[in-house]
């Protein structure tokens, strides 16, 4: 899939998966809500690069440095038989946050929705600029509820 309004982003292939774990890894340490699980990531990557409902939208060269990614995947919602895409995460390399890049992700996402005809899903979920993230999704989508995170005392 290849859309005009989001130019830079592509769908991720196999010579991809280096800059995908490192960029993941970014990412969790970013959002610092769980530790890293390198495993699980590898098995959402296999989704994807076996093409069994796991969709990777990436901004950078083929088996070079990525500056950007959307994880998405095709699931049912928990409680229906009605399936719907559903973003695990979007992240921007902190050297390419003033770029258009979340913005074309987002885009990507949307486009991805149509040509499946499936609901989207997208979110905030993040410790780092929390209130400006949520400020351009604002942008982007429409508000159908909100995320909230209780930390219990260790």
């Amino acid at each position: 899939m290849k859309f005009d309004n989001c130019p830079d982003v592509r769908i991720a292939d196999i010579a991809d998966e280096p800059e995908l774990m490192r960029l993941t890894r970014l990412a969790c340490a970013e959002d610092g809500q769980h530790s890293y699980n390198p495993d699980k990531v590898n098995a959402f990557l296999k989704l994807h690069f076996e093409k069994r409902g796991g969709i990777i939208g990436v901004i950078g060269d083929k088996g070079g440095e990525l500056k950007a990614y959307l994880l998405m995947m095709v699931t049912e919602v928990w409680y229906s038989s009605d399936y719907h895409v559903q973003e695990l995460s979007l992240f921007v390399a902190p050297a390419h946050r003033r770029s258009n890049y979340a913005k074309q992700l987002m885009v990507f996402a949307k486009k991805t929705s149509e040509v499946l005809n499936l609901d989207l899903t997208i979110g905030v979920l993040s410790n780092e600029r929390t209130e400006p993230k949520v400020r351009l999704y604002k942008r982007q989508f429409p508000i159908k509820g909100a995320f909230f995170v209780w930390h219990p005392a260790p």
